[in-house]
């Protein structure tokens, strides 16, 4: 920070990232994997739910890990009829 606070537009820059290296599985250890209880789901819908959890550590850099969790509960989708069947014909 500059004086006062302030900092002219300038001088801010953008840091170059490589989402490449990042977003390969490859560069990423598999550290733990098993079941999570999920206390708000359980809570939510009144029998005990437990996901499934992978933590992923980034090769070369292991002060932070990273944790994926498997949704339990199947995603509610409607069912989507045909557009022939939906459509009705006018008298």
């Amino acid at each position: 920070m500059k004086k006062y606070g302030y900092l002219r537009a300038e001088l801010i820059k953008a840091p170059k990232i490589e989402w490449a290296q990042y977003s390969d599985l490859n560069n990423f250890t598999l550290i733990e994997e098993g079941e999570r209880h999920d206390e708000g789901l359980s809570k939510r819908h009144n029998k005990p739910i437990y996901q499934k959890v992978k933590k992923y550590q980034f090769k070369g850099y292991e002060a932070f890990t990273y944790t994926i969790m498997e949704n339990p509960l199947e995603p509610r989708r409607p069912k989507v009829e045909k557009a022939s069947s939906v459509v009705k014909k006018k008298k």
